[in-house]
């Protein structure tokens, strides 16, 4: 082990750090050189606030998916991209588009050039928005109680994970032209940034983002009237009554937590036991771009003690918090994992976009006290704050969770 992170630690060392420019658009642009092999990763963010109706920034993300991109059809997209040996990925979540590619440096030109057509050159029609409208309601109509209830809470939450939408029709009111405005507001070179990691000199490096990325301008600023985000209006407690095993879980946006206490708290949540008594297991995590989220599964003979003993967890996790011995150890695991990303490039760069590998983040980490920690881990667990989920309960479980000020519960059919 102690072989490993000294490795690790030797790589760390050896890189040199991001070197930064800005194009005059203003995308922030950073650099990890690695001549180890003549591979490049490139990783390109947009983020964004604030949609006209809730799921729209999720149905684009479908659309893009779908629809081509520059002048090519989807399917010649993908054939271009297999010609070349190029492995891309796209994925969204709340406030935020990512789009990914790994290549051999002799083909950094031209996939570079398929980035850019998949970034700002996107190419969908009526066709696909009514292609997508028709498997997403297919999905809706597919899917079970309980992966709706998730959806829903999640969604909630603004976790990234969801994929169903909030409720049956909801992308039906979703036209051309509000998709189109839309993605224009929100990608643009202003919100983005791009990590490119690999056999590339900062010299290579501008020359190949100013010719591809050079000429994507800024789209509008604000949003056309009309279109200022509304607070969700959703129950604290959703329940899905199907008699199978039981789980309760609680929930929150952390999106206000100082980064370098989430970082931490990631992994001290990790730390705490599982096992709560005979029949109860639980789950916490909270992590970069995702909510808190606590779990607990009761097995058939636990079902009745599920909601007490949830809400005995969450208080003496609210009210003991951590030790010193705790902070220090998650502190420790912290740089470890940290020193080893270069051994891990998908992660390497992933982390870069985070600004984990920022020097003034890692001092930050290193500043966190205990009292911090402790009084972030308390806010994020005030229970007027939580929202609840109930799976696979019954109506004694909803009748204990609503009597326990959970509710009162909405049903999820």
């Amino acid at each position: 082990m102690r072989a490993c992170l000294f490795l690790a630690c030797a790589a760390l060392a050896a890189a040199p750090g991001p070197q930064t420019f800005t194009l005059p658009s203003g995308l922030r642009c950073q650099l990890l050189e690695n001549h180890d092999q003549p591979l490049i990763r490139a990783e390109l963010a947009v983020r964004w606030d604030g949609e006209p109706r809730p799921g729209l920034g999720g149905f684009l993300a479908q659309l893009m998916r779908a629809g081509g991109a520059g002048t090519y059809t989807r399917p010649e997209f993908n054939r271009a991209l297999d010609d070349l040996g190029i492995t891309f990925g796209f994925e969204s979540g709340p406030g935020l588009y990512r789009w990914t590619l790994a290549t051999d440096s002799r083909s950094q030109e031209p996939a570079m050039e398929l980035l850019a057509d998949a970034v700002f050159r996107p190419a969908f029609d009526m066709g696909t928005l009514g292609a997508q409208r028709l498997a997403v309601g297919r999905q809706f109509t597919a899917a079970g109680a309980q992966d709706r209830g998730r959806a829903r809470f999640l969604w909630a939450l603004g976790d990234p994970s969801v994929e169903l939408p909030l409720v049956a029709g909801a992308v039906d009111a979703m036209d051309f032209t509000e998709l189109q405005a839309f993605r224009r507001r929100v990608v643009r070179p202003e919100n983005a940034s791009l990590v490119l990691h690999g056999d590339l000199s900062l010299v290579q490096a501008k020359e190949l983002v100013f010719l591809h990325f050079g000429l994507w301008g800024p789209g509008p600023r604000t949003a056309p009237p009309g279109t200022t985000p509304q607070a969700a209006a959703e129950p604290r407690l959703l329940e899905v009554l199907d008699g199978g095993e039981a789980e309760l879980w609680a929930g929150r946006s952390a999106a206000g937590c100082d980064p370098a206490v989430r970082e931490l708290l990631e992994d001290l949540l990790q730390q705490l036991p599982r096992v709560l008594s005979p029949g109860l297991v639980g789950e916490w995590g909270v992590g970069p771009g995702r909510p808190l989220l606590l779990k607990v599964k009761a097995g058939a003979g636990a079902r009745d003690g599920l909601v007490a003993a949830f809400l005995r967890t969450l208080e003496g996790m609210r009210t003991q918090g951590f030790t010193e011995q705790d902070l220090d150890r998650a502190r420790a695991r912290w740089k470890a994992r940290v020193a080893a990303l270069p051994l891990h490039p998908q992660d390497l760069v992933r982390r870069l976009q985070e600004g984990v590998l920022d020097p003034a983040f890692a001092a930050r980490v290193e500043a966190v006290r205990l009292k911090e920690v402790n009084e972030a881990l308390a806010a994020l667990l005030a229970p007027a704050d939580l929202r609840y989920l109930l799976l696979g309960g019954d109506a004694a479980l909803v009748q204990k969770a609503e009597a326990a000020g959970l509710g009162p519960a909405v049903a999820i059919n």
